[in-house]
């Protein structure tokens, strides 16, 4: 089975949400000289019990033993979401072997190959002069191309027509990469109408999965067995992360430019209706629905799923509180992550221009700056095509005050309509209760409901 990389570079922290607000902060790594003295076996020993304090979900002992560099740009609630963000991204820890230690200055680093679920990560531990924890990177992730998904021994969600549509492996050609994609394309006469889909933060693949999940795959499945063609693509920042700088990054380096390039290459085959191509955006990608509509005034629609309308830096906060408060109680560290947030937050938005900025669960004050600039709502109120709002009432990322927001900024025009799901998540899979991180590990697939009222949509147009 063939493996996708992400090379991110020396990255501070990777949390994954399924707006996921998911981001990879690329930092640059000091060069290791050939002539530095090699690594003490204790300190080996002393990096793999830190190691260890991570797996087993000791982070308050971890972080307690960590330097004031590290307790600077990470709470302890911050650290402990890095490990939840990687379990429901790619699933539970199966095993890790002896690190690999190299000196780097005065400092030493410690690299885990690490296997979470079925992909490959590797992690790195930082050890100070004193022995402290000085920083815990991830440094490579490995995942399994989606090929496996598209097998015929995988039954696919109960919607699923088989024999409706056919799969084609395809590339998209953005700027002067490629990302690889997947065309689903129904087995009709004439041309079809079509929807590119666009990722929720962080690298994803194209099926946007999140441990067992492939809510990407699903849609895709869906609607061609439907009659609709769907691309999904590779997000950029999955394998080339490389091509964008993490602190003068912008919607459109993430998200924006891939996107318009995918309804570029549907409107110019020859299977598909060119005035009939959407695009339907998940969290953070429906959040960009609007701005990808303005750089592709042909698309006939948009489809906002999940997508926030609030500031992302409102939702950091919330979701934070929310994961703190999931067991019944907040503790007296928990509670102080929260207010350290809320006050990092606070600094970010009254900064001047140019100014420090502190870092928020673990990524650059001036990502989130820069999101901060994004009104999605003001957006969509300049767009004349139609618009169809998706939100599951038990999202705990994209909440239904967010919803709330789509329906005062664009309710009573005739072309927007509005969906609201009493139990679906914020991957708009079915559940009861209040939802968590640990649901997003149990096997699913998105509504019925979901497919079907999208596809009702699109053929109404």
């Amino acid at each position: 089975m063939r493996e996708d990389r992400s090379n991110l570079g020396c990255v501070a922290v990777l949390v994954s949400f399924a707006l996921s607000l998911a981001v990879a902060l690329t930092l640059t790594q000091g060069a290791v000289r050939a002539d530095e003295p090699p690594v003490a076996p204790e300190r080996a020993e002393r990096a793999a019990a830190f190691f260890n304090l991570f797996v087993a979900d000791r982070i308050e002992d971890m972080h307690s033993a960590g330097s004031d560099r590290l307790k600077a740009s990470l709470s302890v609630a911050e650290l402990r979401q890095v490990r939840t963000r990687l379990i429901e991204k790619y699933g539970a820890v199966s095993s890790f072997g002896e690190p690999e230690a190299r000196r780097m200055g005065d400092r030493e680093y410690f690299d885990f190959h690490t296997r979470y679920g079925q992909a490959s990560v590797k992690m790195r531990i930082l050890l100070d002069a004193a022995g402290k924890l000085d920083a815990l990177q991830i440094i490579d992730v490995a995942v399994p191309t989606s090929q496996p998904a598209d097998a015929d021994d995988d039954a696919g969600p109960p919607y699923l027509k088989r024999d409706a549509f056919r799969t084609l492996k395809v590339k998209l050609r953005s700027g002067d990469i490629e990302l690889p994609a997947r065309l689903t394309l129904p087995r009709v006469e004439g041309r079809v109408p079509a929807v590119v889909l666009v990722h929720g933060s962080g690298p994803h693949d194209f099926d946007e999965t999140i441990g067992p999940n492939k809510p990407f795959r699903d849609i895709a499945w869906g609607l061609s067995s439907a009659g609709i063609a769907v691309l999904r693509y590779e997000k950029r920042t999955l394998n080339h992360a490389a091509t964008i700088d993490p602190l003068r990054m912008t919607l459109s380096h993430e998200t924006i430019d891939d996107a318009v390039a995918a309804v570029t290459m549907l409107r110019q085959r020859e299977e598909i209706d060119p005035v009939r191509v959407f695009v339907m955006g998940h969290s953070l990608g429906g959040m960009a629905a609007p701005f990808i509509a303005r750089e592709a005034p042909e698309l006939a629609g948009i489809i906002v799923m999940a997508g926030n309308s609030r500031p992302i830096l409102t939702l950091v906060a919330e979701q934070i509180a929310h994961i703190a408060g999931v067991d019944g109680k907040v503790t007296d560290a928990e509670r102080s992550a929260i207010e350290a947030t809320r006050k990092a937050i606070s600094e970010i938005r009254a900064a001047a221009p140019g100014a420090e900025l502190p870092t928020v669960i673990g990524v650059a004050g001036k990502y989130w700056q820069m999101l901060e600039t994004y009104d999605p709502v003001a957006a969509a109120r300049e767009l004349s095509l139609p618009i169809l709002v998706l939100q599951g009432e038990r999202d705990y990322q994209v909440t239904v005050e967010d919803f709330e927001g789509w329906k005062r900024g664009l309710g009573g025009r005739a072309n927007v309509e509005f969906r609201l799901y009493s139990d679906l998540n914020h991957l708009m899979l079915t559940g009861e209760g209040k939802s968590n991180p640990a649901e997003y590990q149990k096997r699913g697939f998105v509504s019925r409901a979901v497919i079907e009222d999208v596809a009702a949509w699109i053929r109404r147009r």
